[in-house]
């Protein structure tokens, strides 16, 4: 192999073990943390539901935690959604109520669905979607809705396409909660949505959360915030006000990418 080759794929494996550039739950640590997790947790919400791998798989992990789904396209599943006991709603969350939002629907690429028009793929493939609308509520509204007891310990998955801190934004009642944890993904959908990762990183930390880039191997303590961390690189953040360490984690040690002490990295 040419050795320029070799150095990129030197530099491609240390991003991965850092937990960027990464969408595949079975490498994301995405099924990592759920499998560690789950069985702590009485509600789940999956937040950008799509097919329903993330719920389908969790639900083979724990039969009796109730899920939540949530997402702006209904792909007709809804009879397997009632065999895996999955509550799903056709509308989006978002920071505002009672609200219609337009979303831009790829019918080649429906992954690609979100609240605003695609600027970083293929030109042939976000040029053709259809303009949509949907009703959105704040998380809140729902939780008070629903009547759903915050005593209850409630795990959150979130996968919008850039639309992840307006959710969260629009859950700070539930997010007061001390039983609330969850995670997001960070990408280029960001950038679309002009969002950055900082001012969701503070609105956290602000209600006492830690937070954690997550690994296929563990989960990386984000002491401060960095301007390095502001990259859009395909990524999920992990929030809880839990120690890690009363959840069956054992923390070791790492070099860290912004600073010359090493961080906590929990496994």
């Amino acid at each position: 192999m040419d050795q320029r080759f070799k150095k990129l794929k030197i530099l491609k494996n240390a991003f991965v073990k850092m937990g960027y550039f990464i969408g595949n739950p079975k490498l994301n640590g995405e099924y990592f943390l759920l499998n560690k997790l789950i069985k702590y947790y009485d509600f789940f919400f999956d937040i950008g539901f799509y097919k329903g791998d993330i719920s389908y798989y969790l639900r083979k992990k724990n039969n009796k935690i109730c899920i939540y789904a949530f997402d702006l396209i209904n792909l007709n599943q809804n009879k397997k959604n009632k065999n895996y006991k999955i509550n799903f709603f056709n509308y989006g969350l978002s920071n505002t109520n009672n609200s219609k939002k337009k979303f831009f629907f790829y019918p080649t690429r429906k992954e690609l669905t979100s609240t605003k028009k695609r600027a970083d793929y293929n030109p042939k493939i976000a040029k053709n979607y259809k303009t949509l609308s949907k009703k959105t509520i704040k998380l809140d509204k729902f939780f008070k809705e629903e009547k759903i007891n915050l005593q209850k310990k409630i795990f959150i998955k979130i996968d919008t396409d850039g639309n992840e801190s307006d959710i969260l934004f629009g859950a700070r009642r539930i997010l007061s909660s001390k039983n609330v944890s969850g995670y997001f993904e960070y990408s280029i959908g960001w950038k679309n949505h002009k969002k950055k990762l900082k001012d969701l990183f503070y609105f956290l930390k602000n209600l006492n959360y830690d937070i954690y880039r997550m690994t296929n191997k563990g989960l990386i303590l984000m002491r401060y915030f960095s301007a390095l961390d502001e990259n859009y690189f395909q990524s999920h953040y992990f929030f809880t006000k839990k120690k890690l360490k009363k959840l069956g984690f054992k923390k070791k040690r790492i070099i860290s990418l912004t600073s010359d002490k090493k961080e906590d990295f929990f496994i």
